[in-house]
């Protein structure tokens, strides 16, 4: 069930961070520099509204989105608008980059799809907010709402495949291989669906909703829930290999690598589990609540809590803080040795 290369040749570059947590594989920014602490801004922009998503980044150019709908094209050389795009309600959707589209959603229901000169080149409608990212695979497009709808479309036309129901509102961003997809729900359990048909193939209950999103270690898919656990699952079954229990709900992602799953939880600790085993190979103290996904560089993991840190992947201890970036749910990107980061507070910087 491993499934590496799950964007199928639909990232440009190494470099390229398409999507949440910079591709379908949540393995994030691994083999991204091990920064040291960043000693200035290169730039820093101000867009005039919170931000509660994570930039994108290709071709020299960094996406976000915002809580006025408005989704900005900015230079990452200089942090000058390039444009942006209005949307018809807040944006509380990461972008996906596929090929010259940004695809995202908003609280009006829609997934939009933005060419690379600022303009729509479609949107496709559900009857709920849009919170998830929206996943390609295959030239599909797969994402929840929260209508309680898994929508797949095709992912240069917006032109529907398929819709299955589930039972809650979905703001966990799916994991896509060639055969499934799987993703969290309101209605407390993790789903698996076929690809291609949207049919069920299995679900399982915690006990609680499920927003965080799921990532995919060898044939375990690791993802928390509101019951205060991060639960390994098998992917083919949907029978739970083990359960972890924190000190509060879960709505962060995880970062894998190596066999270890990193995830925060509402009790301001980051975990880090083997994926296999569920076995805790450390925990670490990094904010009051933690609900934005760690990020992997090498040998290093980065959160936007309290700040910017970043903490050795091999025990957690922190390396270096920066003040900047307060974020609950934003998470940041390594490119070429600088980091790019927005904040609620609407600033969004380049660091180096």
């Amino acid at each position: 069930m491993n499934d590496t290369n799950v964007n199928s040749g639909e990232i440009g570059a190494n470099n390229d961070w398409v999507t949440l947590l910079k591709d379908n594989t949540r393995t994030q920014g691994l083999g991204a520099a091990a920064l040291a602490n960043p000693g200035k801004a290169k730039w820093q922009m101000r867009v005039g509204s919170s931000i509660r998503t994570a930039p994108v980044w290709r071709d020299g150019v960094v996406y976000v989105t915002t809580l006025q709908g408005q989704l900005y094209a900015i230079s990452a050389d200089n942090g000058r608008q390039k444009w942006r795009f209005k949307a018809g309600a807040e944006i509380y959707s990461t972008p996906s980059l596929y090929r010259g589209l940004v695809l995202f959603g908003s609280d009006d229901g829609r997934v939009y799809a933005v060419n690379a000169e600022g303009a729509k080149a479609w949107e496709a409608k559900t009857d709920g907010e849009v919170w998830a990212s929206p996943v390609v695979r295959g030239g599909v497009a797969y994402f929840g709402s929260g209508d309680g709808h898994v929508y797949a479309v095709e992912a240069d036309s917006g032109k529907g495949k398929w819709k299955q129901a589930l039972g809650g509102r979905i703001h966990s961003t799916a994991y896509a291989t060639e055969q499934a997809i799987y993703l969290g729900c309101g209605d407390g359990r993790v789903h698996s669906l076929d690809a291609a048909s949207g049919k069920s193939l299995w679900s399982t209950a915690t006990g609680n909703g499920v927003n965080s999103s799921p990532a995919l270690v060898g044939d375990t898919l690791v993802i928390g829930s509101e019951d205060f656990f991060v639960y390994g699952i098998d992917a083919g079954t949907g029978a739970v290999k083990w359960k972890y229990e924190t000190g509060l709900g879960i709505a962060s992602s995880p970062a894998v690598s190596n066999g270890m799953a990193v995830i925060g939880g509402k009790d301001g600790f980051l975990y880090a589990l083997e994926a296999a085993t569920g076995k805790l190979k450390w925990k670490a103290r990094a904010g009051e609540v933690i609900t934005a996904p760690p990020v992997f560089g090498t040998g290093v993991i980065y959160i936007q809590s309290w700040g910017l840190q970043a903490l050795d992947a091999a025990d957690g201890k922190i390396v270096w803080r920066a003040g900047l970036g307060g974020s609950i749910q934003g998470a940041p990107i390594v490119v070429d040795k600088t980091v790019y980061l927005a904040s609620e507070s609407g600033e969004v910087y380049a660091l180096e």
